[in-house]
């Protein structure tokens, strides 16, 4: 599980959805050459990969590359977190030498109306919120992060693409 150690100001965001692949985000706050990736799913039918900043582990990008199902649900549970406003850093000490920490892990993917929550666990409690504009990114209280929710997406485009 990726583990939040600071943050820092909030960066551009762009959001893509369709096409070969369901939905790609980067962030614009921090480039890196040659970036590491978390890759979470079971690698087969389902796959998630963050691209992080090899240098301070910034996120750059996150990318929904295959997904078994999508729940129509409405979001509860967020409203009554802490939210600070800027771009999560994760712990990167001991990455693997390939830049590729992978982890066979299930995930959940949530969408309603121009929301889409991409859930790493439902035993955590969700208790604080990093928000870069129009991404959160949810931790516990051990600062392991929970969610990644994009918001105000174009409602036509996430049913298309997550329907």
């Amino acid at each position: 599980m990726l583990k939040v150690t600071s943050s820092k100001e909030v960066g551009d965001v762009n959001i893509d959805m369709g096409g070969y692949t369901p939905l790609i985000s980067e962030f614009h706050n921090e480039k890196s050459s040659i970036p590491i990736y978390w890759r979470v799913g079971d690698f087969e039918s389902s796959l998630i990969e963050v691209g992080l900043n090899k240098n301070s582990g910034c996120i750059l990008s996150v990318s929904l590359l295959m997904f078994d199902s999508v729940s129509d649900v409405p979001f509860v549970g967020s409203s009554d977190l802490a939210v600070e406003v800027g771009m999560p850093i994760f712990d990167i000490e001991g990455w693997p030498e390939d830049g590729s920490l992978d982890i066979q892990s299930y995930f959940r993917v949530f969408k309603a109306e121009d929301r889409l929550r991409l859930m790493f666990s439902d035993e955590l409690k969700p208790v604080k919120i990093y928000r870069n504009k129009t991404v959160d990114f949810c931790i516990s209280e051990m600062g392991e992060l929970i969610w990644i929710e994009f918001l105000s997406l174009v409602e036509s485009e996430l049913l298309e693409t997550f329907s």
